[in-house]
């Protein structure tokens, strides 16, 4: 695990499953979302509509750039153990619940905590190349979005399209496959104004960067991995 600090500028972030702020709204005023199947199973999807109504896919036609300072993003979960991706190889990729060997996956709960520690989302229109290897980390990349762990105060709902202030990233090395994370904040949290990289993040959430490094080194020991 390895944590660098960035000076990248926000994005839009979308997070993959819970009460939208007025943060949020904004975002989500270009969106709306449609619930198909039945929560926790395997037919459930969540489809992507623009505001005209027409379906659209949240990995390829929601912009990752909002302006030269705010990305966009797309959170899932936070303190819920339900682990949800984009179905990337699905018409128009809606967020479905992961599933591997045939079942519905939850991720374990890591004392002291409950599910998710952030909301976890991704980052629409990225990719991690599977046939390009990092230079930082030796493997390839997971064939997935760039993942987000975003750390402000709201629990946010699946679905919801955010912008967030990317503060550092994190490199992963999971199961031989590059697997970054970065830790953003949505610029419409109450406390986002505090924070400008990963500095910021020891001396106003103290403790928390730990918490994630021991959260990722954890998360899938009771898999036995």
């Amino acid at each position: 695990l390895r944590l660098l600090r960035t000076g990248a500028p926000a994005a839009a972030c979308l997070r993959l499953g819970t009460s939208a702020g007025t943060g949020s709204r904004r975002a989500m005023a270009l969106y709306h979302t449609e619930e198909r199947g039945q929560p926790c199973s395997q037919n459930y999807r969540l489809f992507f509509k623009n505001v005209t109504g027409h379906y659209i896919s949240p990995f390829h036609d929601i912009p990752l750039k909002v302006n030269s300072k705010e990305e966009n993003g797309i959170p899932m979960k936070k303190a819920r153990n339900d682990e949800y991706e984009i179905a990337t190889k699905e018409p128009m990729n809606p967020i479905k619940q992961y599933v591997k060997d045939g079942k519905l996956r939850y991720v374990a709960n890591i004392f002291p905590y409950k599910g998710y520690i952030w909301n976890y989302g991704t980052l629409p229109q990225t990719w991690e190349d599977p046939h390009e290897k990092d230079k930082s980390t030796n493997c390839f990349g997971d064939n997935d979005p760039i993942d987000v762990c975003e750390i402000g105060s709201k629990i946010l709902s699946c679905g919801e399209v955010i912008h967030v202030k990317i503060l550092g990233i994190l490199a992963l090395i999971d199961e031989g496959e590059t697997d970054w994370k970065l830790i953003a904040i949505n610029v419409n949290d109450p406390e986002a104004s505090k924070f400008h990289d990963i500095d910021d993040v020891k001396k106003f959430k103290p403790g928390y960067l730990e918490a994630t490094l021991n959260w990722f080194r954890l998360y899938k020991v009771p898999d036995g991995k």
